[in-house]
């Protein structure tokens, strides 16, 4: 999604260990413009009795 220049309302996450993550995985990133806003949506789905365990 394309930022307005405002600070976007979205969880953010820097990684504790960059250097850990795979060259294409950090390539979707190097089009966003942080600056104007720009944000990377992702979408996941976990089960319940999986997210139970973490109780």
């Amino acid at each position: 999604a394309r930022g307005n220049g405002g600070q976007p309302v979205v969880l953010d996450h820097a990684s504790a260990k960059p250097d850990r993550i795979a060259k294409d995985v950090a390539a979707q990133l190097d089009a966003l413009d942080v600056a104007a806003g720009d944000t990377l949506i992702g979408f996941g789905w976990a089960m319940a009795e999986d997210l139970e365990k973490l109780l």
